[in-house]
């Protein structure tokens, strides 16, 4: 009579295409969903934190134009202040502008020119678009995003 043993299956690990993020289990991070009390996405609050561990200033998700819900508002994701100069950040992924070129263009513009946000200090004079799904697609990628651009 012959023995058979069972031998527990493991389970096949998925094929990914070349060049996809592979997230390793020290990778695994955790998002409250929020940043200054308000909601995030995830690049948005990767970002707030890597601006955070570089000791660097913000204001997240500030209204402008008119009050929110009114004609004419819009809603700059991140106001970064650094050495004395403000830079408009707008986190842009696959779901959100990156579609809207033209659209883009405006709200830039608008931006740009806002009293509100010019009586803050001397504005960076164009608005820095970050690609939220890989330069802030990790906490690394935000991280090296800040260094590479603000040198912190």
């Amino acid at each position: 009579m012959a023995y058979r043993i069972k031998v527990p299956r493991r389970a096949a690990s998925p094929i990914m295409p070349p060049g996809f993020p592979s997230i390793s289990p020290r990778e695994t991070e955790e998002l409250s969903g929020q940043v200054q009390g308000m909601e995030a996405s995830a690049p948005e609050e990767r970002m707030a934190k890597a601006l955070t561990k570089a000791g660097m200033q913000y204001k997240f998700r500030l209204v402008i134009g008119a009050p929110k819900g009114m004609p004419g508002w819009k809603e700059l994701d991140f106001l970064v202040i650094e050495s004395g100069l403000l830079y408009a950040m707008e986190m842009d992924t696959a779901f959100t502008h990156r579609s809207k070129e033209q659209k883009d263009k405006l709200h830039d513009a608008l931006i740009l020119n806002d009293r509100e946000l010019q009586s803050y200090g001397q504005m960076w004079p164009e608005v820095l678009h970050v690609d939220g799904d890989t330069e802030a697609g990790s906490d690394d990628n935000a991280r090296a995003y800040v260094r590479r651009r603000f040198g912190k």
